[in-house]
């Protein structure tokens, strides 16, 4: 039996996704639909020269405001998991696993696909520009790059 990891999140595309992978492998596949929540502790960018940004870690102020026993994961977390189970829902996959992490979406999907043995991942991908490129990499090309099983990069229609 094949196991499919699909990464959501959280937008109109996921029911494209999970419904083109759907029909692809059918109802006897096994399906675990994950969503990554990026920790609380944002990320800034900050210029370094002409025309130049870099990203850096922003000052962590969850303690600050007394969540240091970690409420502030766990309720993104959860939103990360009921994002999954929204999507699994709208396709009629109530078997499937769904899955809700914190952290960067390339290391989380991976570490998921491992942790469930999957045999492939399924990822959206979309046009970006150059500007959205510089800023944010790739979440379907880091995990192209690294994936250990076949990736399926189901292309998202323009709107």
């Amino acid at each position: 039996m094949t196991r499919v990891l699909i990464a959501v999140d959280g937008t109109s595309s996921d029911r494209i996704i999970v419904n083109s992978t759907h029909k692809l492998f059918g109802d006897d596949a096994e399906y675990v639909l994950i969503n990554v929540r990026r920790d609380p502790m944002m990320i800034a960018a900050t210029t370094v020269g002409v025309g130049m940004t870099a990203m850096v870690p922003a000052v962590d102020l969850r303690s600050e405001y007394g969540d240091s026993d970690g409420d502030t994961l766990q309720s993104e977390a959860d939103l990360a998991t009921s994002t999954a189970r929204a999507a699994a829902a709208a396709e009629h996959l109530d078997d499937a696993v769904a899955v809700g992490e914190i952290g960067l979406e390339p290391d989380a999907i991976l570490s998921a696909a491992d942790q469930y043995a999957v045999d492939v991942i399924v990822v959206g991908d979309h046009d970006r520009n150059w500007f959205s490129k510089m800023i944010s990499p790739s979440v379907t090309e880091a995990i192209k790059d690294r994936a250990d099983v076949p990736v399926l990069v189901i292309r998202i229609p323009k709107h």
